[in-house]
């Protein structure tokens, strides 16, 4: 799909009026494990890029099973950031099955 397609879906109605539907740009998943030192940075990194080149966006972060503190960071980023969304395993699965969850839930490219 070309990049102004991407952005922005045009379907002629049978009246030939446009509706436009706005498209997820970019999705990111993450799939963690004990990162809650890391989590705020890369967050922040990932917002700073995404609207520094306008691009609408969603991070899924998938925990991992982590016996750390990363749910409750990502409980507080995502109270601040709706472009962040979150599932929690109650075990580790490994990386493989956490970018498997995340890419089925994903919306953009």
């Amino acid at each position: 799909m070309s990049e102004i397609a991407t952005r922005n879906l045009q379907l002629a109605t049978s009246n030939q009026k446009l509706i436009n539907f706005a498209l997820m740009d970019i999705s990111v998943v993450v799939p963690l494990f004990n990162e809650e030192e890391s989590l705020p940075e890369l967050t922040a990194w990932i917002d700073r890029v995404m609207q520094a080149n306008n691009f609408s966006y969603e991070v899924w972060l998938i925990d991992d099973g982590s016996n750390d503190n990363s749910w409750k960071v990502i409980t507080e980023l995502r109270a601040k950031n709706a472009n962040l969304k979150a599932i929690k395993f109650q075990r580790n699965y490994g990386k493989s099955p956490a970018l498997f969850v995340g890419f089925k839930r994903v919306s953009g490219d």
